[in-house]
């Protein structure tokens, strides 16, 4: 980093917490937490006031360090991770951007395809909603795991239908899961057209749950292993492949669970937040006019 600096005359400054600073960033979290929780206006102002006082907290420590710094531009309070321009090279005062370069998925060097998004939590999303955001990430490679589990349980039943069609959903489902509801809900956590992509999560997990409830059931000729399938089937399988069948059954039980505890989290954030539903429809349209 020293070396970078003196070749492009740049100073980048990087995270400026002491624990001080992450003392009250707890604070502020937990404030957005109890005001999620009653959303009241008494607690949006306590937190409000906590955030103000990290982000001067941050502004006064990064100055004090950095004395021959002449702006600060893009400030973040709950990242830090901005970039000055020297006050030595007045010539140049450009910011220098952040290194965003597309990482997820990621692949191998050598690979033919490349990572079609950037991801990171820690630089994008504010702090109060990293916790939210990953275990939602964790609940998308759930339902992964639970895709390529139905395989394994229609190769135990032998059955055709349930290998075809489990595989079609691997491939299908972990994409359009990733696109349509968790990277939204991404979008909207990191402040990119907020309503409209917190109200794309809502109604995509919505006909998402309805999708879960049938797979847990399992109907025939629906390519899961649900209860119905594995009862049908459990005399034609050794017991213990049966038992096997039974859990997958219920971790499909899980993700409908799962689903219902999201749904509800990201609509409280949606009620708390200033975002509406014709905020999302005048979102939407602007997008439109632009592709148009």
């Amino acid at each position: 980093m020293k070396v970078g600096e003196k070749v492009s005359g740049k100073t980048y400054v990087g995270k400026e917490w002491n624990n001080n600073i992450k003392v009250e960033v707890k604070k502020k979290k937990k404030l957005w937490k109890k005001y999620l929780n009653n959303k009241s206006t008494c607690q949006y102002s306590e937190y409000k006031n906590q955030r103000k006082v990290v982000k001067d907290m941050v502004k006064y420590r990064t100055r004090k360090k950095y004395p021959n710094l002449q702006q600060l531009k893009d400030f973040d309070d709950d990242q830090e991770m901005v970039i000055f321009s020297a006050i030595n090279s007045p010539a140049e005062e450009n910011v220098i951007p952040i290194n965003r370069s597309k990482n997820f998925p990621p692949l191998p060097k050598g690979c033919w395809f490349k990572p079609c998004f950037y991801q990171d939590i820690e630089v994008e999303i504010p702090v109060e909603l990293h916790d939210i955001t990953r275990n939602l990430f964790g609940f998308w490679i759930y339902h992964i795991v639970i895709n390529l589990l139905n395989v394994c349980g229609g190769i135990f039943m032998l059955n055709l239908m349930i290998i075809a069609l489990g595989m079609l959903y691997v491939f299908l489902f972990t994409i359009v899961s990733y696109m349509c509801w968790f990277r939204p809900a991404y979008n909207a956590f990191s402040a990119k057209n907020s309503s409209m992509n917190l109200v794309t999560f809502l109604v995509v997990s919505l006909l998402q749950l309805l999708i879960e409830v049938v797979q847990t059931i399992g109907p025939d000729n629906f390519g899961t292993v649900g209860i119905l399938t594995v009862i049908d089937k459990w005399e034609e399988t050794i017991p213990i492949l049966s038992m096997f069948n039974m859990i997958i059954s219920f971790a499909f039980g899980c993700c409908v669970i799962g689903n219902i505890y999201f749904i509800i989290q990201v609509y409280l954030i949606y009620r708390a937040s200033p975002t509406s539903l014709n905020q999302a429809q005048n979102e939407l349209k602007a997008i439109f006019f632009i592709h148009k």
